[in-house]
């Protein structure tokens, strides 16, 4: 078993466009996109190795991990909290992230839909109706400290709660020790593989945090953008934002340099399928823009 700190790096890049952003991809361009994502993968873990036992998770594997562990419910009802993975899981589901709107504080957050979904407390009100007083299993794709489920002004299981529904089990692929341990506390019992994490001195990343195709999401209809776009902020800008936001100092230039040179192959895959996807400036912050597509419907 290695010393060194614990790095994971999870896949998912045609999933997210498929499923969170609803983008029409060709079978060609969803097999590039995916062999671009985990070359990406690869050449980062050679500029980690050497101070991280580094790790890729692909989708695939995400999803084997929660297939197995929902054998576990023993019937009890299930909320699925991710709109990435797990779209054949026949389940509730609520669509629920953290947004900002001030573009000076980031530490300004709070709970919200994601863009096209019904609002927060109408979700959650519709859910109550199903399952108040009843208990029921959370479905995530995983925690690292367990703030967003746990906070308890802006949490979902307090949100939840407050609505007379009992959450009681959670089913996560990834779980950091720390957060398990935090959900127990909280009366949470949580489903998990064998493989519990410590990222202690290590980190988890998704590899659309590192490529810049997903971040800190901003409440558009509040900041006067186009409602067109998905917009967000992305968590890897710099040096500062690569040590607070992926604990990486060691090899800087060289893993920043690699990130920009793998979002430009991807972004230049979409823009070739006819997708709209930009960078721009809102009150001196730089954002990112990703076509606002509505869900199908049959």
């Amino acid at each position: 078993m290695s010393n060194k700190p614990e790095y994971l790096l999870t896949l998912g890049l045609p999933e997210l466009f498929l499923n969170r952003y609803n983008l029409d991809l060709s079978d060609e361009i969803e097999r590039n996109i995916q062999y671009v994502e985990k070359d990406f993968a690869e050449k980062l873990g050679n500029l980690l190795e050497k101070e991280f036992d580094y790790h890729i998770l692909t989708s695939t594997e995400i999803e084997k991990r929660m297939k197995n562990l929902v054998a576990q419910s023993s019937g009890v009802p299930l909320i699925n909290l991710d709109d990435v993975y797990f779209q054949n899981l026949e389940c509730d589901r609520l669509s629920v992230t953290r947004l900002i709107e001030n573009l000076v504080n980031f530490n300004e957050k709070f709970l919200g839909a994601r863009k096209g979904e019904p609002p927060l407390e109408s979700q959650i009100e519709k859910l109550s109706r199903k399952y108040s007083n009843k208990e029921v299993g959370l479905v995530d794709v995983g925690t690292f400290e367990g703030e967003t489920l746990l906070d308890p002004k802006e949490g979902i299981i307090p949100n939840l709660i407050r609505y007379h529904i009992k959450p009681r089990k959670i089913f996560l692929s990834i779980v950091n020790k720390s957060a398990l341990k935090k959900l127990n506390q909280n009366g949470i019992e949580v489903i998990v593989n064998e493989n519990i994490h410590d990222f202690s001195g290590g980190d988890w990343l998704e590899s659309r945090d590192l490529l810049g195709f997903d971040g800190r999401k901003i409440n558009c209809e509040k900041v006067g953008l186009n409602g067109r776009y998905h917009a967000f902020v992305r968590y890897i800008e710099n040096s500062k934002t690569l040590k607070e936001g992926a604990s990486i100092t060691q090899n800087v230039n060289e893993v920043l340099e690699l990130c920009k040179n793998y979002n430009r192959k991807i972004m230049s895959l979409l823009q070739d399928n006819g997708i709209d996807v930009r960078e721009g400036m809102l009150k001196g912050t730089s954002i990112y823009l990703i076509e606002f597509r509505d869900k199908k419907t049959n």
